[in-house]
């Protein structure tokens, strides 16, 4: 029991810890990329509220796939992939972006993931590939998928692979368009305006990592 107590106690201070880092980081990227924000006077104004939602989104995430008893290695691999994902909801939510720069890292940190005996790189390649390419096109011919989503996508193949991705496309596009709904029945939103869709794949993606132990 006490060895039990001392694992949430560490995860606990590890997700308030990596929410203030994460939160900076998002900080000192608004501040640096202004110029592509859509509500450039919103920064500085929601570090609170948003340390809150990372802390309690990893935290919740880490326990429960550690009770899992979940291998080191996946724990390790689930772990890094939900912590993106929050940031990446938090920004495109915020200012309706998702930056490279923590697409790339993201990005790279799959790679020592492949040595893995169940990540097949075939698989995972042809799912970055497709899935980056279908929403690209999406974006191309409609307007209404921005480059970040279509960048996000084919991050996540190279981590899920086609079978995963898959469901994330559906469970984000459905997620988005409830939530689209919502908003122009609300209007809040009006038909034609640019509608952020990577938070609901980012969410049905973490969603599938939970369930997936």
């Amino acid at each position: 029991m006490t060895v039990i107590c001392v694992e949430w106690l560490v995860l606990l201070v590890l997700a308030i810890l990596l929410a203030k880092w994460g939160s900076a980081w998002i900080e000192s990227l608004y501040w640096q990329q202004r110029a592509i924000l859509s509500y450039p006077e919103r920064v500085g104004k929601e570090p609170g509220r948003r340390q809150a939602f990372l802390a309690g989104g990893f935290f919740p995430a880490a326990l429960f796939l550690s009770l899992a008893g979940v291998p080191l290695e996946t724990l390790a691999a689930k772990l890094l992939l939900v912590w993106f994902l929050l940031l990446t909801i938090c920004t495109d939510w915020e200012q309706e972006v998702v930056f490279d720069r923590m697409l790339l890292p993201m990005l790279f940190l799959a790679l020592p993931f492949f040595f893995l005996e169940e990540w097949s790189l075939g698989n995972r390649l042809f799912a970055a590939a497709a899935g980056g390419g279908v929403l690209f096109l999406l974006a191309l011919f409609t307007g209404g998928i921005g480059g970040g989503d279509v960048k996000l996508v084919f991050v996540l193949g190279l981590w899920l692979g086609t079978e995963k991705l898959l469901w994330v496309l559906c469970g984000g596009a459905i997620l988005g368009g409830l939530a689209a709904g919502i908003l122009l029945l609300a209007r809040i939103r009006k038909r034609g305006d640019f509608f952020a869709y990577s938070p609901y794949f980012s969410l049905t993606a973490i969603f599938l990592l939970l369930c997936d132990v």
